[in-house]
């Protein structure tokens, strides 16, 4: 390989990507939270999604362990959310506003829309867990426009 993790990871932050949070609840229905922007439609026969995980990641067994996860997808207006959920999982949710699902996941409030997920397959690749997950109930919530992802920074869609 004539190249380095910098420059692969450098150099796929030029593919423009959503920007989504996975959550859940543990068995003490404590919710957990996670910003992925992996997250891609797998198969529309069964409905799949894929997305990847850092398997290094004090998060991911939350959701490699889940019966059932809600990916979030986030609106333009909420940079600040994915910024608190890609650093850690936060331990207070109070400055958080969600609902609970029938399912029993955190449903952030101003997505712009959510699928309800259970597991359907985990595989290594590298430093990475790939998850897909079979969508079970899905709602678009919000006209607004997504967050996305460019060049390790996040924007807002404007047309």
């Amino acid at each position: 390989m004539s190249f380095s993790s910098h420059d692969f990871r450098k150099t796929m932050g030029h593919f423009t990507t959503g920007v989504a949070i996975l959550t859940t609840c543990d068995l003490e229905n404590k919710p957990h939270g996670m910003t992925i922007n992996s997250l891609t439609s797998a198969s529309l026969e069964p409905p799949l999604l894929l997305f990847c995980l850092n398997k290094y990641s004090k998060t991911a067994h939350y959701f490699t362990e889940a019966p059932c996860f809600a990916v979030n997808i986030l609106s333009g207006h909420q940079e600040s959310i994915a910024r608190s959920f890609a650093s850690h999982d936060l331990k207070n949710w109070n400055d958080i506003k969600w609902s609970s699902s029938s399912l029993g996941n955190p449903i952030i409030e101003g997505s712009v829309a959510v699928l309800e997920c259970k597991p359907h397959a985990i595989h290594a690749a590298g430093d990475h867990h790939i998850l897909i997950a079979e969508a079970h109930s899905l709602d678009i919530l919000s006209p607004e426009k997504p967050l996305v992802f460019f060049k390790s920074k996040f924007y807002s869609i404007k047309e």
